[in-house]
């Protein structure tokens, strides 16, 4: 087994060499792709159970909406190939359909290949901006003049920070337990328990728990900061952001306290877009 970390947006072959043998000794080299976009899946509800509330498309309010002009849907289709796993290399007929789910965000992507409109669809406007610009990449590649127009939803930003909320709160809370447990860990026994606030008392009672939960956790705070300070990167692509830097050192010092108000106040400009 082998569980490979990674981000969205970062795009690479791995090269892994098997060793099925010492002596004597055989080898073989497998390359493994790392897409831009490897959290997404083909869509299929009737045979995905228990996924919670799926971000659909159905909602204009927070659907964005990338227009791609200048190529043709089969050239298109072999790019996004290159792109998004589960995507096939050719079209089999002149136009073509794809719709794909965030595995972590469960948020829809749609696309839509056809010879008068190519458009891609999705709440997330960072999966968009990862979009547009591995396509401009391959498509200078091959010296093809492509043109975007992205639609966007100021109310999109706001449902994914919704959908990041549960997360955050269980991450941050955990990192927050665990850094309680090894501080009281360092003190040794010179503390008395019955002089410690009712919530250190709790924490340190349950701390062989909150170190199992901390080992097998399988996402950082780091990683969700990164995150939110990626979605707030892609807005000022698309729109003018004033304060930029000031909104950024703001989001680092939210995980000094997380709130989900605050975070949403971080973002309250768009309220006036």
């Amino acid at each position: 087994e082998l569980i490979v970390r990674t981000y969205e947006g970062v795009t690479d072959i791995m090269n892994i060499t098997v060793i099925p043998n010492n002596k004597p000794k055989t080898a073989q080299i497998v390359q493994v792709p790392i897409y831009a976009l490897s959290f997404y899946k083909k869509h299929e509800p009737e045979f995905e159970q228990d996924l919670g509330e799926v971000v659909g498309l159905e909602d204009e309010n927070i659907v964005n909406v990338l227009s791609i002009e200048g190529i043709s849907p089969s050239e298109l289709n072999q790019i996004i190939h290159l792109i998004i796993p589960n995507i096939p290399a050719q079209m089999k007929n002149e136009s073509a359909k794809y719709v794909l789910r965030s595995t972590f965000l469960n948020s829809l992507l749609e696309i839509s290949l056809d010879s008068n409109k190519n458009e891609i669809k999705t709440p997330h406007l960072s999966t968009l901006i990862i979009l547009k610009e591995q396509i401009t990449k391959e498509a200078n590649l091959r010296k093809k003049e492509v043109r975007f127009h992205i639609k966007f939803r100021s109310f999109s930003v706001f449902k994914i920070l919704e959908i990041l909320n549960p997360k955050l709160e269980e991450v941050f809370n955990l990192e927050m337990k665990y850094k309680v447990v090894n501080a009281f860990k360092e003190l040794g026994d010179s503390i008395q328990f019955n002089e410690l606030p009712e919530e250190y008392i709790k924490i340190l009672n349950t701390k062989d728990e909150t170190c199992n939960n901390y080992s097998k956790r399988t996402i950082n705070l780091n990683y969700l900061i990164n995150l939110i300070e990626t979605l707030l990167t892609d807005l000022k692509k698309v729109i003018t952001v004033s304060d930029y830097q000031d909104k950024v050192n703001h989001i680092h010092r939210l995980f000094e306290d997380y709130s989900y108000d605050k975070l949403k106040n971080i973002f309250s400009f768009l309220n006036n877009i």
